[in-house]
């Protein structure tokens, strides 16, 4: 996982935050699905990436599958 400074390599993220000038968790939950605690309805949670986002996408290309919801952050 980059940049996760327990379960993450070392090395790996040391070279990912220089080569993106950005130190973070790379990880990101676009969409979250659950049950409302109160009334039992489904509750769907989007969260848009952030702008750090960005800096990892101008140094693709990178390949998602379609359907990821990731198609209009990138194109």
């Amino acid at each position: 996982m980059i940049g996760d400074t327990t379960h993450g390599k070392g090395a790996h993220n040391r070279a990912v935050a220089s080569w993106l000038g950005v130190t973070r968790l790379w990880l990101h939950a676009w969409e979250i699905a659950l049950a409302h605690p109160v009334s039992g309805s489904p509750l769907t949670i989007r969260a848009p990436l952030g702008p750090d986002w960005s800096t990892l996408f101008e140094r693709g290309p990178w390949r998602w599958d379609e359907g990821d919801g990731l198609g209009a952050v990138h194109g």
